[in-house]
């Protein structure tokens, strides 16, 4: 697992430092600079979000 969060960490810094290279040096100073929060603090905002992308639109062919 902590692999797999390494690996996303790694394709987001590069990514973000092509697109701006005022960003750190390092992946671990970039995330240095995010302040933490509490997951239950937007947690009713993503499962309204969640929600809406699991509605399906379409109508179904058969009854």
């Amino acid at each position: 697992m902590t692999y797999d969060i390494r690996f996303l960490e790694n394709i987001v810094y590069v990514t973000a430092k092509h697109g701006d290279k005022s960003v750190p040096d390092s992946p671990e100073e970039r995330l240095d600079n995010f302040s933490t929060f509490s997951i239950y603090q937007i947690l009713p905002q993503l499962i309204e979000l969640w929600g809406l992308n699991i509605k399906s639109e379409e109508v179904p062919k058969k009854k």
